[in-house]
């Protein structure tokens, strides 16, 4: 039986356009290239590089199926959050400008995350479809077997009818060819006695009895055999089709276990790269502390030996300057010297112009 229905042609699949994934205030700011450029070759928006992922990674829901089944149907998603992102100036030589990094590195991760949490909703939802359709066939087979033992019921109940009339054609033929018989034998038993003929009759009687519980024997059997054919065929196509379909559900539930285990795997993967990275950026910023700690350290104690060495050089001048003093007065005293002169003896010894002379500070 031929069934011909209408199927309604593919929707045809159009690209987001890049200025709904921007702000409002620049909707006309920024369009999808027409003539097959990137959009990164287009002039940038006027952002100020901070990026919104509840805006630019937010797909309306029905178009993510478009968006998802379309090939390079995430460009221009992608090239907006680009846009943004490098809109943002880099700026490592403040504590400020390095968080201001890490925070649009953060900010285009959870835009990731937006956009394959949506992917995975249409891919839940497309895994859906096949149950529906095997509940739509399981009705249709159930309904199509009763519709055809229905049709063919007329012709079922004729061949029986025929098989009916067949063994009864059978008994009546075996029937007659035992009323030849008997009839036969009756002609024979004319001539016997009284007591041998009413003995005859008694064994046609139970002949007669016996062949018509045979034929009521092979009738029962043969109902009986045909019950249990269609009873055995019956639990044969049970255990057939509870057999397949327990196979299918444990093939299913495989699928969905090993879908889960990589799933699992490739979030546990990239939650030790994000850990692993947060970790040696913390390890570089300490590291970048410490050496600017280390470099103050050691401003501080080459100014605290410059200082502590003048101080020196201060005492050692007190000291000699004392020193001098004290000469200069013993040898004014002792030689009758003037001032002049003395500082003039004093300043030569010093400056070790005198010979054999020296003095000891």
């Amino acid at each position: 039986m031929a069934i011909r229905g209408n199927t309604s042609p593919a929707p045809s699949l159009t690209a987001i356009p890049l200025q709904r994934m921007l702000d409002r205030g620049n909707r006309d700011s920024v369009t999808t290239a027409t003539d097959g450029t990137s959009a990164l070759a287009m002039e940038p928006p006027a952002l100020e590089g901070t990026i919104e992922p509840a805006r630019l990674a937010t797909i309306e829901p029905a178009k993510r199926l478009e968006v998802f089944t379309t090939p390079g149907g995430l460009n221009s998603v992608i090239e907006a959050i680009i846009l943004v992102a490098r809109k943002h100036k880099p700026d490592v030589t403040t504590d400020k400008g390095r968080k201001a990094i890490a925070s649009n590195a953060y900010q285009v991760a959870k835009c990731k995350v937006l956009l394959d949490d949506a992917g995975k909703e249409e891919t839940a939802k497309a895994k859906e479809i096949p149950n529906k359709i095997d509940a739509s066939r399981r009705d249709m087979r159930a309904r199509l077997e009763a519709l055809q033992a229905e049709v063919r019921k007329p012709l079922t109940d004729w061949e029986a009818e025929q098989e009916r009339i067949e063994a009864e054609r059978v008994a009546a033929e075996e029937a007659a060819a035992l009323a030849r018989q008997i009839e036969a034998d009756h002609e024979i038993a004319l001539t016997l006695n009284w007591a041998y003929d009413q003995k005859r009759r008694e064994e046609l009687e139970a002949l007669e009895r016996d062949q018509q519980a045979r034929e009521e024997e092979i009738a029962r059997e043969a109902a009986e055999k045909e019950r249990q054919a269609a009873a055995q065929r019956e639990a044969d196509l049970k255990v057939a089709t509870e057999k397949a379909e327990r196979e299918k559900a444990e093939a299913e539930q495989r699928a969905r276990d090993t879908e889960a285990k990589a799933e699992q795997d490739r979030i546990a993967a990239e939650a030790r790269a994000a850990q692993a990275k947060i970790d040696a950026d913390k390890q570089a910023e300490q590291a970048a502390i410490e050496a600017q700690q280390a470099e103050r350290n050691r401003q501080a104690a080459a100014k605290k030996a410059e200082d502590d060495a003048a101080a020196a050089r201060a005492r050692d001048t007190e000291h000699r300057k004392v020193f001098n003093q004290e000469a200069l007065q013993d040898l004014i005293r002792m030689t009758g010297l003037d001032e002049e002169k003395g500082k003039a003896v004093i300043g030569a010894i010093a400056m070790g112009r005198v010979r054999h002379l020296s003095i000891n500070y």
